[in-house]
């Protein structure tokens, strides 16, 4: 994968974790 690939995998996750943490909290 590329570097770019890897980034755009990094921050999904990130997002996935505040959203995550957004849906526990609401």
């Amino acid at each position: 994968a590329s570097e770019q690939e890897y980034e755009k995998e990094k921050l999904n996750e990130r997002i996935a974790k505040l959203s995550g943490g957004v849906a526990v909290i609401q």
